[in-house]
């Protein structure tokens, strides 16, 4: 059985690969058995956040706040939520009561202080932000956030200092870029409020093409559960096509393309994905697996080697090494992966006959 942890790690993987019906199955499972978690419940609001289920969202974060009347992170999960959606009257009272509780969190004094802006309550906002900057200095949110109240306020001195901070700090997205430029205009600095209105644009043509490619991918998996490969292949396509630096959608692709039989298809989708990401060890492995089918012993370990650095506690990819090694006379080599992968996985059935067979050769 899976506990917190491991439920949550799981998730996550599945969330990084762009797999979020998984993510979302591991997650409600998780909550069966641990239905109070407040780790799990965050876990999957966000989730159902990003997917704009925000009804959902809503009702689980109410539903743990309800159970949970004095954990303050459960609270805090709920109030955050009814932020995100913009149930603004509720969240400002659900805000402020729990302020009372916690004066000096910089997350909550963040989080009022953004509805105090979009309220119109500038010299409000103002405080709470300017505190909650003290408090935690390095909230590039908590930033972003004063930045734009001091540019409402009309001092866009300060809100140059608290924004050019945030982006120091990693953020990034394009109404950070589209407010610096604003303040800087209005400060006379042209040049530099025209270089952030073009790093403005470029960000607004990725987020595009981002929901693009998970608008696609979304179809594709409707159209794998549909049986139609031929479709998801085509969508998926699309989708790496629109999003060419994310190796999860790439590796997808190659994932449809060999079920459906198409080795060159997959093997270009899957030098796509390690060129996105070089360390992405699934690809790795599978192009280690396609060369040792197709008797490029060479190329098989190069990329089993790749994926043993990479995990070196899976004793499946010793094995796949040591097959490698083994098919290019390397015995001695290939014995000492083979023990490594039984060290790890003292049962593995694959292991043990390729431990056998590879004593019966002559290591010279």
């Amino acid at each position: 059985e899976r506990d917190e942890n491991l439920n949550l790690d799981l998730a996550n993987a599945y969330r990084d690969e762009g797999r979020m019906d998984e993510a979302a199955r591991v997650l409600r499972e998780g909550l069966k058995t641990l239905p109070d978690s407040v780790a799990l419940t965050a876990a999957l609001v966000s989730l159902e956040v990003h997917e704009s289920h925000f009804e959902e969202a809503t009702r689980l974060s109410e539903g743990i706040a309800r159970r949970k009347p004095d954990d303050l992170n459960a609270q805090r999960i709920y109030f955050r939520t009814l932020v995100i959606t913009g149930n603004n009257d509720v969240a400002a009272r659900v805000g402020r009561r729990l302020l009372r509780t916690a004066p000096r969190d910089a997350d909550l004094l963040n989080l009022n202080g953004l509805l105090e802006q979009r309220a119109g309550d500038f010299a409000a906002a103002r405080r709470d932000l300017e505190l909650a900057v003290e408090i935690h200095p390095n909230d590039l949110n908590a930033r972003v956030n004063l930045g734009v109240t001091l540019a409402e306020l009309k001092d866009p001195a300060g809100a140059k200092v608290q924004l050019e901070k945030a982006i120091a700090l990693g953020a990034d997205e394009p109404q950070v870029h589209f407010e610096l430029a604003k303040a800087l205009r209005a400060l006379g600095d042209t040049q530099q409020a025209q270089e952030q209105l073009a790093i403005y644009q470029k960000r607004l043509k990725q987020e595009a093409d981002q929901a693009l490619a998970a608008s696609k991918a979304a179809e594709a998996e409707e159209a794998l559960k549909a049986g139609d490969r031929q479709r998801a292949a085509s969508l998926y396509r699309e989708a790496s096509a629109a999003q060419p630096e994310n190796a999860a959608l790439a590796y997808q692709l190659a994932t449809v393309l060999g079920n459906a039989g198409d080795a060159d298809g997959e093997r270009a989708a899957l030098e796509q994905a390690l060129k996105a990401d070089p360390k992405f060890v699934q690809a790795q492995y599978q192009l280690g697996y396609m060369d040792f089918q197709a008797g490029d012993n060479t190329g098989a370990e190069r990329h089993f080697r790749l994926t043993v650095e990479q995990v070196p506690d899976n004793a499946q990819a010793w094995v796949s090494l040591a097959a490698a090694l083994g098919a290019e006379s390397r015995v001695n080599e290939a014995r000492a992966a083979v023990t490594k992968a039984l060290q790890l996985e003292p049962d593995n059935a694959s292991a043990q006959e390729l431990r056998r067979k590879l004593a019966t050769q002559d290591p010279h």
